[in-house]
């Protein structure tokens, strides 16, 4: 087992459109011929996400985002493609508009342990990663279970100036089985509440959106949406 160091992704802003299968197409046309593909993208440029969330008994993480609250957090461990080898403990906050991800890396045993709730191997009483310390705590004192899993296919496209990332998220399933983490293959579709529109296209970005990443997003039928994957999955319950 080891624990690679902490990292932060500093304060972004998200915006969040939910789009149909045909525009998701046009628009992937489009971002391609103007800026570089993510690097987990590979063949046709798309990659599986697969995350199980967590929540407490009181569901606050979903509560929180239906109700709009602007300080809210969401825990989760995420892997990409099938290589579940490479799994990640990742907090997501949003306070006051902005969004900000801390992740560690999880291998061997240590994942299996976040999994099931058993911390023999985790010395996160003595480690340097605040999430670490913070979620085995909430999971040993019962705060946090296991909630959701959620798997969607990805396409993703990066713009350097103002830090923009732009991805188109297809294919959305889930399951209350968290066993299902790692065998996706068994979760079920999951249909966004907008007739038609069965994509998600995020928008994330620094202090400013540049130009050519706003132009590149002209023509699409889009309204934007608080749109939460963890939340549109409690539909199927």
């Amino acid at each position: 087992m080891m624990i690679k160091h902490q990292t932060e992704v500093l304060p972004r802003h998200e915006i969040k459109y939910v789009i149909s299968g045909q525009e998701a197409d046009l628009l992937s046309g489009r971002l391609e011929k103007l800026f570089r593909r993510d690097s987990h993208g590979k063949g046709h440029g798309r990659y599986l996400v697969t995350s199980l969330y967590f929540d407490d008994i009181y569901d606050s993480a979903l509560r929180d985002k239906i109700d709009g609250t602007d300080d809210r957090r969401k825990y989760r461990l995420r892997y990409y493609g099938d290589d579940v080898s490479f799994i990640r403990l990742e907090k997501k906050e949003k306070r006051r508009g902005f969004c900000r991800k801390y992740s560690i890396r999880a291998e061997g045993v240590w994942a299996e342990e976040l999994i099931s709730g058993e911390f023999g191997h985790i010395p996160y009483m003595d480690t340097d990663s605040p999430l670490l310390y913070e979620f085995c705590l909430r999971r040993r004192e019962g705060l946090l279970r296991p909630r959701k899993v959620i798997s969607y296919e990805r396409e993703a496209f990066i713009y350097e100036p103002g830090n923009v990332r732009l991805t188109i998220d297809r294919d959305i399933r889930t399951s209350e089985v968290f066993e299902y983490f790692l065998s996706p293959d068994k979760l079920r579709p999951c249909e966004l509440p907008a007739s038609g529109r069965d994509c998600v296209l995020e928008v994330k970005y620094d202090r400013f959106l540049p130009k050519l990443a706003s132009l590149s997003l002209q023509g699409i039928g889009r309204m934007s949406s608080a749109c939460s994957k963890y939340a549109i999955s409690f539909r199927y319950d």
